[in-house]
C-alpha cells in the first residue's frame, strides 16, 4: 500500500455531527452529515447523485447517524456499479 488516495474518488466518505464536533453535545439535535474527508467538503444529495459543498449548512441533512451510514454505503455502492 502507497499511502496515496484519489481526491475524485467518493472515498473516503463518513458521518458527523450536523453542527460540526465543536458543537456543545447538549444543543445537538442528533442529526448528521455525510463528509468527503480527502476533498474536505461535505455532501449535498441532489437528483442523480450528489455535490459536493464547501459549507456545513448546504449538506443533506439526515435525521440520525444510521440514515446518514446508509445513504453514504449507498453512494459509495452506485459508484463502484
Amino acid at each position: 500500500m502507497n499511502g496515496h488516495f484519489q481526491q475524485d474518488t467518493l472515498y473516503p466518505l463518513s458521518t458527523e455531527p450536523a453542527e460540526g464536533y465543536g458543537a456543545d453535545p447538549l444543543t445537538r439535535t442528533g442529526e448528521a452529515i455525510i463528509v468527503h474527508a480527502a476533498a474536505r467538503k461535505f455532501v449535498s444529495i441532489i437528483p442523480g447523485g450528489l455535490q459536493l459543498v464547501s459549507d456545513r449548512k448546504d449538506a443533506t441533512r439526515f435525521k440520525d447517524y444510521s440514515a446518514a451510514s446508509i445513504k453514504a454505503g449507498e453512494l459509495k455502492e452506485a459508484a463502484r456499479a
